[in-house]
């Protein structure tokens, strides 16, 4: 006999489950920002889960699967999960149990706390047989402080990221390339974007207005560019190889903060460990601060 499904949609406004969690930062931190993302439309991409037997526990999941067009069963699986400590026997007893993931197929559980590693593992030996690949990524937040404005070098101009800028950056991301394009432009025509564009009308370095930043062009690829993620982070940023060293990413990285501060959002980014020149660039970015590290666990 089929046990009950253990998890069931989220009934509360997610608006109130992120307030619930928000006091389990930092390890609530990526899933705070997702909840709100959603819950104020400018995400879309997700479905939020609570227990059945615990509603007002801390224990969630968000899912996202691709279907196989033939057997119809999830082919590609997209989870992130947040519980307090002393919740993940709960949580890890709802996985086994659960029917909402196919833990054979190809899967990405986003990141994963120190604490609650060995239950995902343990969780995919036994519906899978074996283990997920673990890549540890320092988490890095910005405390908003009283900053000197951000400036723009002679020649270029920080836009929020336009339609072809959004297509190239999903095409050269290492992670990315299957995130479906339309929710994507959903998601940066309402979350913040930075990409830095050439413009040889711009004859002196400028000051970037976070507040009121303007689309870019919708047929020109940016230098530089990073996004609001669906998972709550800022992710996917790259400068083109051959103008690396010019301080971009910087650029790019502080503007999308400062914007999500003034959506309401925390700003924060997960980095690869190691991933050397990223972990370095936060560590030296003015208002960033490593928080605590996570894992990201998939399987191809």
């Amino acid at each position: 006999m089929e046990k009950e499904e253990p998890f069931a949609i989220v009934s509360e406004d997610l608006a109130d489950l992120a307030g619930r969690i928000k006091s389990d930062f930092p390890e609530s931190i990526s899933f705070y920002n997702s909840l709100l993302l959603h819950a104020r439309g400018h995400a879309r991409a997700y479905t939020f889960y609570t227990l059945k037997a615990a509603p007002h526990s801390h224990v969630a999941m968000w899912c996202h699967s691709l279907r196989d067009e033939d057997s119809q069963k999830a082919s590609d699986t997209w989870l992130a999960l947040h519980c307090r400590k002393e919740e993940v026997v709960l949580l890890k007893a709802a996985l086994k149990q659960t029917h909402l993931i196919n833990w054979e197929g190809r899967l990405c559980v986003y990141h994963v706390p120190e604490y609650m590693k060995s239950a995902v593992q343990e969780v995919a030996r036994v519906r899978a047989g074996q283990e997920l690949d673990a890549v540890r990524c320092c988490t890095f937040a910005y405390q908003p402080r009283q900053e000197e404005p951000v400036r723009c070098s002679a020649g270029l101009q920080v836009y929020r990221l336009g339609r072809k800028g959004v297509r190239h950056m999903l095409d050269t991301s290492k992670f990315d390339k299957q995130k479906n394009f339309d929710e994507m432009m959903h998601l940066v025509r309402n979350a913040p974007s930075a990409g830095v564009y050439e413009d040889a009308s711009v004859e002196s370095e400028t000051v970037v207005d976070v507040a009121v930043l303007p689309f870019g062009p919708e047929e020109e690829t940016p230098l530089a560019w990073i996004t609001t993620s669906f998972y709550g982070g800022l992710a996917i940023l790259m400068t083109e190889e051959r103008h690396r060293g010019r301080g971009l990413a910087k650029l790019v990285t502080q503007v999308a903060a400062r914007m999500l501060v003034g959506q309401g959002y925390v700003p924060h980014a997960h980095a690869e460990a190691k991933n050397v020149p990223s972990v370095k660039m936060f560590k030296t970015l003015p208002g960033w601060q490593e928080i605590h590290g996570v894992y990201f666990m998939h399987r191809e």
